[in-house]
């Protein structure tokens, strides 16, 4: 099998290109400036096009430390061929203040009021798999 090849075209100047890190990830960045309070979700908009060799696939992953630190979330999302403007689906997961009668101490994760994502911050990782030969019997 060839390896996988992943082209991809910024639709503005300001998307950030990809990036491969260490652990054989690609490295998604948010491309615009926005706050997220408790409880919110939002499409964060990359300005990329992405496009994937025929025998692979991409998996959008969540980054752990922004999950872990700030309750900010990236739902999974699969690339299949071509995405074009790729929009991540971002939530923030604490709980707004007055839902639960529980103190600031008790409390799941990071800050609890709204996070803000800026231009340029890393927001997600893009793993590229082989697709599946499957046959359904």
């Amino acid at each position: 099998m060839n390896p996988a090849q992943v082209n991809y075209t910024k639709i503005l100047d300001k998307a950030k290109n990809l990036q491969l890190n260490s652990e054989g990830l690609i490295e998604i960045h948010s491309a615009e400036r926005m706050s997220i309070l408790p409880g919110e979700r939002h499409f964060l908009r990359t300005f990329l096009n992405i496009k994937i060799s025929n025998d692979f696939i991409g998996l959008i992953l969540p980054k752990k430390d922004l999950y872990i630190k700030y309750g900010i979330n990236v739902l999974n999302d699969i690339i299949v061929g071509e995405r074009n403007d790729l929009q991540l689906i971002i939530t923030n997961i604490n709980i707004p203040k007055g839902i639960l009668m529980i103190s600031d101490k008790e409390r799941f994760f990071g800050e609890k009021t709204k996070h803000n994502i800026f231009i340029g911050d890393k927001i997600a990782d893009l793993l590229i798999l082989p697709k599946s030969n499957i046959n359904l019997i």
